[in-house]
């Protein structure tokens, strides 16, 4: 049976080399691909990288495109796609030669050789300069370094003059940034000085001249990738100095249908950024959703468009794009972040197994913080402990563990305290329910005819039997119409005397010298000024009450009905 002739398919790439891609691409490393001629290209694996092809029959053709790319890339910042040019030079690291080194064929050994001279250059041109701030020995340094890699395409003399440069503004040299200045004068096609420079003017603040530079950079670039990212970071600059329409204009002149994939989401993406920076929160979701149609692979975008949607609290368009990546970028981040967007619409079971497997599989802190602060939140305060104390093994963990910890020690100790409160709440309660049952049982024929002081005004009692009633009504001027007579001087239609009036009704039954009663409040406004109009409202209290055994005061224990807010307080007979 005939599948399919040879003619038909072409070689892709490796699984082994999209995995540990995948695995540089988490770390925030620079990658450059070899493509073999008529090898398919994963291209949701590059994202918006560069690559370099060559022919198996004839390698060595593409070095030197190799050596153009890689002195690019050195004085590129570590995220290519969010600004391609900023002051950032070649920082060569020991661990990358002690692990390449570790591969041990012959020509590896000698480009580690290379590699490890290029790192000692490195590190003692910048000690003179930072650490130690001795520019003289600096200086003959530099001639002693150039004259080494005189013919070193890769990190030529303008390279190591411009790192010189570079060092000075970190030492605090003032003079550094003009001498860089008259560098990119006099070798105005050198981009090294040049791609410095306007990192320098991004970040001091100066983005029209950034702009302008990185203007420059896009016309000088030959590759539409590189291209449209130095017109993107001109934006960017435009953009940051309040300059919206050059922003969007520099982009959209430079937008073209006929543009490949990679490159059209990279101009929607740009797009995107300056909409971003501009905070028109519903624009930058129209470009990143366009981005993300034509090159839904990125990743970067994709997080950064669903943060975006659930601060702005879209949560349901938040979670379909972390659901996205979860599903085929999963990492701790996204884990978290999309139990996050569980937890706000409420669907509590997912939002703990995100974090679970956030923490668990990818020992992801925040996300642990997260777990812990629900399980504080339901008490369970001695697993949040556990959660917490785990994390902490995990090196650079999240300050939110820190937070977290406080919290469980607040939650503890704001406990006790309510704990201590509320058994002394209980304790007067106890007492006066004691008493009461005394005064209830213990034969005593009180005399409490008579009127009474109360919190609420005076009220007669009178006895008849075992019941006892009671009913008054108490002039006096509303609060409301007290401020309005202040205001205006007692004109425009308030009356000066009492504008309300509360009555007082209370029915009570006797034992002893125990009272259990119910009594209710009606208020009622008979003025009607600007402020207080007519109206009516009740209120309704139930306590209890024990008589003295002179029969001179009552102390009562009152709450409002369907509440338990208790008041004490003492009554006293006036007549």
């Amino acid at each position: 049976m005939n599948f399919g002739g040879k003619e038909h398919f072409s070689y892709g790439s490796s699984d082994w080399i999209i995995q540990e891609s995948g695995y540089a691409l988490a770390e925030g490393m620079k990658l450059l691909f070899l493509i073999e001629k008529g090898v398919l290209i994963d291209a949701g694996l590059q994202g918006d990288l560069e690559f370099v092809p060559f022919k198996r029959e004839n390698p060595s053709e593409c070095f030197k495109k190799i050596n153009q790319i890689l002195g690019n890339l050195l004085v590129e910042p570590s995220d290519i796609s969010a600004s391609p040019a900023t002051a950032s030079l070649p920082e060569i690291k020991k661990s990358d030669i002690a692990e390449e080194q570790a591969a041990g064929d012959v020509s590896n050994t000698e480009k580690q050789a290379q590699m490890k001279k290029r790192w000692d250059a490195w590190t003692s041109l910048r000690n003179l300069i930072v650490v130690e701030k001795e520019i003289y020995k600096a200086e003959t340094k530099l001639k002693e370094i150039i004259r080494e890699y005189e013919n070193d395409e890769a990190f030529p003399k303008s390279y190591w003059e411009t790192l010189f440069y570079k060092f000075k503004l970190q030492a605090g040299f003032g003079d550094a940034l003009n001498e860089l200045e008259e560098m990119n004068i006099k070798n105005p096609d050198d981009s090294y000085p040049l791609k410095t420079l306007s990192g320098i003017y991004k970040e001091y603040g100066q983005y029209a001249k950034a702009a302008e530079l990185f203007l420059k950079l896009s016309e000088k670039e030959q590759i539409t990738n590189e291209k449209i990212e130095y017109i993107g970071a001109a934006a960017e600059c435009y953009a940051l100095d309040n300059n919206y329409e050059n922003a969007y204009n520099i982009i959209l002149k430079n937008y073209d249908s006929r543009l490949d994939r990679r490159s059209l989401a990279l101009i929607y993406k740009k797009l995107s950024d300056v909409a971003k920076t501009q905070k028109k929160n519903n624009l930058y979701a129209a470009f990143a959703e366009k981005a993300l149609t034509i090159f839904p692979t990125d990743y970067d975008l994709r997080f950064s468009l669903a943060h975006s949607y659930s601060e702005n609290g879209n949560q349901n368009n938040s979670l379909f794009h972390y659901k996205f990546l979860c599903e085929n970028n999963p990492d701790g981040s996204n884990l978290n972040n999309i139990g996050v967007q569980y937890a706000r619409l409420n669907l509590k079971a997912k939002s703990i197994e995100s974090y679970y497997e956030a923490h668990n599989k990818y020992d992801e802190t925040l996300a642990a913080a997260n777990l812990a602060q629900r399980y504080i939140g339901e008490g369970f305060l001695n697993q949040a402990n556990e959660i917490i104390k785990n994390a902490r093994l995990v090196e650079n963990y999240n300050e939110n563990i820190d937070s977290a910890s406080v919290t469980i020690a607040d939650t503890r100790r704001n406990e006790e305290e309510s704990l201590k409160k509320a058994l002394s709440d209980v304790q007067p309660e106890k007492e006066f329910m004691t008493k009461f049952a005394e005064a209830y049982v213990i034969p005593i024929k009180a005399n409490i005819t008579g009127k009474w002081s109360s919190r609420h005004g005076e009220i007669p009692l009178n006895r008849e039997g075992k019941k006892v009633h009671g009913e008054t009504e108490i002039k006096f001027r509303s609060l409301s119409n007290s401020l309005a007579m202040a205001k205006v001087g007692g004109v425009g239609g308030l009356r000066s005397d009492e504008d309300s009036k509360k009555r007082i009704f209370i029915d009570a039954i006797i034992n002893n010298s125990a009272i259990e009663y119910h009594l209710k409040i009606i208020t009622s406004s008979t003025g009607g000024t600007l402020l207080a109009g007519y109206g009516e409202h009740e209120k309704v209290y139930e306590g209890l009450m024990i008589i003295s055994n002179d029969t001179q005061t009552i102390n009562a224990m009152e709450w409002e009905k369907g509440k338990h807010e208790i008041e004490f307080y003492e009554m006293k007979k006036l007549q």
